[in-house]
């Protein structure tokens, strides 16, 4: 049985959510351009912390939300290029997941879980000319 949302709570939420997207809108102007994908994948986390919050979450954007929480919480350099098509194909793979009868159904070419996918900087190849 999944909890009943509290409408007053997230409105709360969503508005700190819309008072952090133009904050941070605000200092983008000022930081080095590398902070801007960090601070839209940190929205991206908190907006889908919103949605679990209404109880239970759809598994792609959990393990979305997951590793965004993992990525910006660790040292480690990371390819944020490949980190961010592994998480916006993943996303899609959960609004297809919850929307069936919007989307053709085709399966998923890659369907491993963010949480799963590399995300070291890969070097230009003839084969990946990336």
């Amino acid at each position: 049985m999944t909890a009943t949302p509290d409408p007053t709570r997230r409105d709360t939420e969503l508005a700190r959510l819309a008072a952090y997207l133009l904050a941070s809108s605000r200092s983008l102007l000022d930081d080095p351009p590398d902070y801007g994908p960090y601070r839209l994948m940190d929205a991206a986390r908190r907006t889908l912390t919103l949605l679990e919050a209404d109880g239970p979450a759809n598994a792609h954007y959990t393990s979305v939300r997951t590793r965004i929480d993992d990525t910006l919480r660790t040292k480690t350099p990371i390819d944020p290029a490949a980190l961010l098509d592994t998480l916006c194909l993943h996303m899609a793979h959960g609004l297809k997941a919850a929307n069936p009868d919007n989307h053709p159904t085709t399966t998923p070419a890659n369907s491993t879980p963010p949480s799963q996918q590399p995300t070291a900087r890969t070097q230009p190849s003839p084969d990946n000319p990336r």
